[in-house]
């Protein structure tokens, strides 16, 4: 999307109303200044860039897998699956630091610096289900 600024002669009310509401994010009336030209744009650029960026996920995006961390839910084709609070909090962790690829080891020491923690209950879990595979 491209911000509009109208530039014209046109300085009725009726006029500058009517070219808002058909889209124009600014209206500027002749005659103007070029310092007040400057600064109407940069608002329109400035406004774009902050209120249009890409939603960014901290999350890997899944093919078939949505994580909702907020809700701490997990669909795989739609379908809620069910888990527990650490299986969540170990499905987090494995996603946010990158999965290897299939046939890849993921090494219990490895996964526990990346996560900056020892000895905690999230590391005792990847333990325990990174040892029962």
């Amino acid at each position: 999307m491209v911000p509009v600024l109208m530039l014209t002669a046109k300085g009725d009310e009726i006029d500058k109303v009517t070219g808002l509401r058909l889209g124009a994010d600014d209206y500027l009336t002749k005659p103007f200044s070029i310092n007040e030209l400057t600064a109407r744009m940069e608002s329109l650029i400035r406004r774009y860039t902050r209120y249009n960026q890409p939603i960014v996920s901290d999350v890997p995006h899944f093919k078939n897998m949505v994580i909702n961390k907020e809700t701490r839910t997990v669909c795989i084709n739609g379908e809620p699956v069910e888990l527990t609070g650490k299986e969540f909090d170990l499905l987090m962790f494995l996603a946010s630091n990158k999965l290897p690829i299939r046939g890849v080891c993921f090494r219990r020491s490895k996964s526990i610096r990346r996560s900056g923690e020892t000895n905690t209950p999230l590391t005792t879990i990847i333990s325990c289900h990174l040892s029962a595979s």
